[in-house]
This record gives C-alpha cells, structure tokens and sequence, in this order.
C-alpha cells in the first residue's frame, strides 16, 4: 500500500469514532441557544428606506421531538438605526436641490427596536452522526415594535431655521402577530453537546406602519413591517 493510500485510510479510520460521538441530537433532549443578530428592514418604504442595520440579540429553548424534528421556542431583541444619511437625501429630492452651504441638519433619535417572540417547527436533513446540522424552521410570533421619537433640527450659519419632529405615534404602529421561516446550519464541537450555528430568517408581520400624516410627508408608502435575521450564536444540549 502507498504513503498516500495509507495516510488517507488512516485518517477515515480516525474520523469514524470521531463522527460517532460528534451529535447528540435524540428525541427528547433539549438544547438552550444564546444568538446576536443582524436585522435588515424590507418593508414598507419608510422603514426600508429611512431604517439601516441594526445589531441585536436573543435566545432559544429547543426540545428535539426526533432525531430530525424539533419545536424551538425563542426571544429576539432586534433594533434598526435610523438613517441620518437617508433623510438628508431625501430634503434634497423634496428640496429639488442639495443642501446650501450653511445650511446644516441634525437628526436625533428616531431608533426602532422590534422584539418578538416566536415558536418554530425544525427540521433537520441530517442524522446523526453527521458532524453537522442542515436545518429549515418555520413558524408565527408576536412582535412588538417600539418606534421613538425622531427629531431633525435645521440650521443655517449656526442659527435654528425650523424644528421637525416624528413622534412615536406617527409611525402607525402597535403589536401584532406575525410568521417568519428560513434555513440554518450547526456545526457541532467536542462530543457534540456543543455546536456553532447560523441561521437566517424572513419575518413578515401583520402590522402596518406608516400613518397618512407621515405618508404625505415622507412621500413613501405605508403597508405591512417585514425584515430578515441573520443571527449566529452557539447551542448546548441536554
């Protein structure tokens, strides 16, 4: 046998207990996960257009059904910047031109912060002993947006021109329901009682945002809030 064919069969025969004892994934374990995440706002316009990336966190209780079936039940704080950039552009479009020399604008506030809660159905199409875990999820929440007050202050030459102010009731929106899906991948650790995972989810909810009044200014449509997670965290199991 050559050098080459016997360092390859020498690895396998390494790999194969090492995959054996890799995933723990049974019915009837558990497993606690602790995420940060990434939210990028979809819809409507507004909240697209004047709302930029947000870092957030969150965690999640899972019970595995089976070994490729499990219900996971999870908490998610997911904030979204306001777009400072976004709003001067837009004055400019409303403004037919750029901004003049002198003329400064200041924004504050105007932070959104979405928290949901949300039950999902997994499924894996990997068993163990597979090192790894391919899964989708797919289920519903409750979400809960929390819109602040929005300020922008407009100067020219340092002196205060005019006072613009959104306040949380003008983004039209209250808590509601909503559903959500996406995929993920683990890759388990040690003795498979610890695994790495990413996962990306969309969420559309069934709550409007956006009144008429902030509509006819901001000349952008309201309708249903939705966004993506991307979220990447580390799971133990029972």
């Amino acid at each position: 046998m050559s050098t080459r064919r016997m360092s390859i069969t020498v690895i396998l025969l390494c790999l194969v207990p090492l995959t054996a004892v890799l995933s723990q994934r049974t019915g009837g374990s558990f497993s606690l996960s602790a995420y940060g995440s990434v939210g990028l706002s979809m819809t409507p316009e507004t909240f697209k257009d004047f709302w930029k990336t947000g870092f957030g966190f969150g965690g999640e209780l899972k019970c595995h059904i089976t070994k490729t079936t499990g219900l996971a039940v999870s908490f998610t704080y997911q904030p979204f910047k306001l777009d400072g950039d976004a709003i001067i552009e837009w004055l400019e479009e409303q403004a037919g031109e750029p901004v003049g020399p002198g003329m400064e604008v200041e924004y504050l506030g105007g932070g959104t912060t979405i928290d949901f809660v949300s039950i999902n159905i997994i499924q894996y199409f990997t068993t163990p002993p597979a090192p790894f875990g391919f899964y989708v999820t797919a289920g519903g929440g409750y979400y809960m947006p929390k819109m602040d007050d929005a300020n922008m202050k407009f100067t020219y030459l340092g002196e205060p021109i005019e006072m613009q102010r959104w306040e949380e009731d003008d983004w039209g929106s209250d808590n509601g329901f909503g559903i959500n899906g996406g995929v993920g991948l683990e890759l388990m650790l040690g003795r498979g009682k610890v695994c790495l995972f990413v996962e990306g989810e969309y969420h559309h909810t069934f709550i409007d945002m956006d009144s008429e009044g902030l509509e006819e200014t901001a000349g952008k449509k309201g309708g249903k809030i939705s966004f993506i997670t991307i979220m990447g965290g580390i799971r133990f199991r029972s």
